[in-house]
């Protein structure tokens, strides 16, 4: 679990260049819309772009939720996302998502994300 806490952290901090240690090379990233991304440029580019956030007029909370060892190198979270408007700050849209991640010899190897219904 200490991988996915240290990843967390680094979304945190914005800092990609971290990212790399904690990453496998051949790794499967699968975002909520279902898009699959392959290895660490892939990924970097999602964050780095506005794949990870959203639209330029809205606001994004974000609460990664509680990590759960489920065992065999898999580690899940269910996180909260809020999404208000900039100019009036009232409530646009929130999600929540179950993310599963894998983690073997000390990398992160996969994770998925899916919406949880309401």
């Amino acid at each position: 679990m200490e991988i996915v806490r240290r990843w967390r952290e680094v979304l945190v901090d914005d800092d990609t260049e971290a990212a790399a240690p904690l990453l496998a090379a051949d790794l499967e990233w699968v975002v909520v819309s279902g898009k699959s991304l392959r290895g660490i440029d892939e990924v970097r580019k999602y964050y780095a772009g506005s794949g990870s956030g959203g639209p330029e007029n809205l606001d994004v909370e974000f609460d990664p939720g509680e990590l759960e060892d489920l065992g065999d190198g898999r580690v899940s979270a269910i996180n909260h996302q809020v999404y208000r408007w900039k100019e009036t700050g009232e409530l646009a849209h929130e999600r929540r998502a179950r993310i599963e991640y894998t983690i073997r010899d000390g990398r992160i190897v996969r994770y998925e994300a899916k919406l949880l219904e309401e």
